[in-house]
């Protein structure tokens, strides 16, 4: 658990030395991660203190997640029907939320929901973006775009835990570390693709 936080410092390094080649996009990329990893800083600091309970920052944390990943679609999705869509889709993640804590749940209840909706939304947006990208009339070369390992990140992320929190309630607790090994290898390949595409942007096309 320790290395893959840890790891989130690694993208954040990269956009820090490359902050003046940034646009909107890449900005609130970089937001997105910095509140991944004092998210993961805060859990880890309350793990070592033995709180009972930390289940409300992970709350916040997917509400925040929510918000930064349609700003982040929005501004690399092109045309009006893309971005409402984006819009459309963020609103009703949020509602999923919110109803899912406070009506079916409590913040102080483990969000599998909540984790499911933010999983299901990423997986929707970064398949849009694959789409777009694969469909533009000009040639171009994807691995030279930042985005683009950015998103395979967030897929391959986003996909390989979804099933971990759609059947959180039912696992057994002697599996569940197993599951958490999911997440952090998961976490670790995101890291690294995140960083592959933010050295990118010494390239002309971002």
């Amino acid at each position: 658990m320790w290395f893959s936080n840890a790891l989130d410092l690694l993208p954040l390094v990269v956009l820090l030395f490359y902050y003046r080649r940034l646009d909107s996009l890449m900005l609130f990329f970089a937001a997105f991660m910095l509140l991944t990893a004092l998210s993961d800083a805060l859990l880890d600091v309350l793990f070592f203190l033995k709180l009972p309970n930390n289940m409300p920052v992970i709350h916040i944390y997917l509400l925040l997640s929510v918000v930064f990943v349609g700003l982040i679609y929005y501004q690399a999705l092109i045309g009006n029907v893309l971005k409402k869509a984006v819009i459309i889709l963020s609103a009703v993640a949020l509602l999923v939320m919110f109803s899912a804590t406070f009506f079916f749940g409590s913040l102080m209840q483990y969000p599998s929901m909540s984790n499911t909706a933010l999983s299901i939304l990423v997986i929707i947006f970064s398949l849009l973006y694959f789409f777009q990208l694969f469909n533009e009339k000009t040639i171009i070369k994807v691995e030279q775009r930042s985005f683009f390992w950015i998103n395979l990140g967030l897929l391959i992320n986003f996909s390989s835990t979804i099933l971990f929190f759609v059947l959180y309630k039912y696992l057994l607790d002697k599996k569940l570390w197993a599951y958490f090994n999911i997440n952090d290898y998961a976490n670790i390949t995101f890291n690294i693709l995140s960083t592959v595409g933010i050295l990118q942007l010494s390239r002309k096309s971002t």
